[in-house]
């Protein structure tokens, strides 16, 4: 049980620190992106004031073009707020719609019941690791993106030297990688993780839901049960496959033009 909750509160620890490395990430950005608003309204007033001269501003608006494309990462959008937002321990609850159930225990025997509950249960714990997975790989993808941005804005401020002592934005510390572990390592505590639950964590006494498939959840369960211990037993772990990763979802951009 000690194992078991040092393994969930290493996890919890490392989605923490994802989560605080994109409200570092993007409050640089919007840092750099204010300075950047702040010369291009100075511009636009001096330009209206008549009191321009030709190689002042004109250089800066000119090299917008040679700076990064898009000055700002898409993933301070929306999409971003969603993910800094969403607790993966608090989803896919709403998968299946709450339906009306019957309460017929006669129907299964209490050896077909208890088969069933940890079948179930272990069928939750997998989809659990499963979007917990996906939760740290879009955040670590995430993280890259926005400080690849960054750094092209950076850069591009320091060059037309719009970055000095007295607007200069702190740089985030380098990110604390003492957290992460291989996906291996991942899977080989989910497994350990998996067989404590079904040990220590069965729900008492669940009800068996009555529905016109019910002569088939012992067959379908078990099978599926046999297909883990299989796929278990030639990796790793029951873990995500590459192919599960090869599309990741779109996101709206936010980009800053000039």
């Amino acid at each position: 049980y000690a194992r078991k909750k040092k393994t969930r509160q290493r996890k919890k620890m490392q989605i923490e620190a994802l989560q605080a490395r994109i409200d570092e990430l993007k409050t640089e950005f919007l840092g750099l992106r204010q300075i950047v608003d702040e010369r291009y309204t100075a511009y636009i007033l001096l330009v209206m004031s008549g009191a321009a001269e030709n190689g002042s501003g004109a250089s800066f608006l000119s090299s917008s073009a040679e700076g990064p494309s898009t000055l700002g990462s898409k993933f301070t959008s929306a999409s971003l707020a969603q993910i800094i937002g969403r607790d993966p321990d608090a989803e896919d609850d709403k998968e299946e719609a709450p339906q009306k159930r019957t309460r017929r225990r006669g129907k299964y025997t209490p050896a077909e019941r208890e088969h069933i509950r940890r079948e179930r249960n272990r069928m939750h714990a997998k989809r659990t690791r499963d979007r917990k997975k996906l939760f740290l790989e879009e955040s670590e993808r995430k993280i890259a993106v926005m400080e690849e941005e960054n750094a092209k804005l950076r850069d591009f401020l320091t060059r037309h030297g719009m970055l000095d002592s007295k607007n200069a934005v702190p740089k985030p510390a380098p990110r604390d990688t003492s957290l992460d572990r291989d996906v291996e390592d991942f899977d080989a505590e989910d497994l350990e993780e998996d067989d404590l639950e079904e040990e220590e964590d069965l729900e008492e006494d669940e009800e068996i839901e009555d529905c016109p498939e019910g002569t088939k959840i012992l067959a379908t369960l078990g099978r599926e049960a046999r297909d883990d211990e299989s796929d278990s037993g030639a990796t790793s772990g029951d873990g995500l496959s590459s192919s599960d990763f090869s599309k990741p979802p779109s996101d709206d951009g936010v980009s800053v033009a000039f």
